[in-house]
Order: C-alpha cells, then sequence, then structure tokens
C-alpha cells in the first residue's frame, strides 16, 4: 500500500462551492442506502434535507451512479474482511 497526503481547501470543509457534492459517502447513505440503514442512522430524507449537503444544490452528478458506488463500496469493505457489523460502524460514523 501507499499513503498519500492531500491538502484540503479551508472553504470546502466548511462551505462546498456551487455545483460540488463533498462527503460522497453520505449522499451514497441518504440514496442507496437500506431502508433499515436509512432508518437506523436518520437518514431517511434525500440529501437536499440536510443543511451542509444543500449548500451547493449539487445532488447529483452527470456519470456518479449513487446506487452503483454504493454497491461498490460494500464489496470494497467485503474484499478487505470488514464484517457487516465493522461496516454498519463506519456508517454510524459517517451518518
Amino acid at each position: 500500500g501507499r499513503v498519500t497526503n492531500y491538502l484540503l481547501e479551508k472553504a470546502r470543509l466548511v462551505f462546498p462551492g456551487p455545483g460540488e457534492r463533498n462527503f460522497h459517502i453520505f449522499y451514497m447513505l441518504t440514496k442507496a442506502g437500506t431502508q433499515q440503514e436509512k432508518e437506523a442512522y436518520y437518514l431517511t430524507q434525500g440529501p437536499e434535507s440536510f443543511w451542509y449537503l444543500s449548500q451547493s444544490e449539487c445532488y447529483n452528478v452527470q456519470g456518479i451512479d449513487d446506487h452503483k458506488e454504493m454497491q461498490e463500496l460494500r464489496q470494497a469493505f467485503n474484499t478487505l474482511g470488514f464484517s457487516n457489523d465493522e461496516l454498519q460502524n463506519v456508517f454510524r460514523a459517517v451518518a
């Protein structure tokens, strides 16, 4: 493996730019999480219902399928040997 450090712009952490999405996993959870996950983590409404995500007014990005991305994320965690309980802990922390 290789670890790469990235410089994050302070403005993006506080406020996403117009037409930009941040915290992609949060979009995936609100749009493609299971009904049980959405209820457990209080994500029963779409991303437009959350103040931070609504600031950019960008909920869909051409070429990004949040449902497909969520499926690939679950497969990646499975490949890494995460149990479902561990995966749910990650989702709980994100939510």
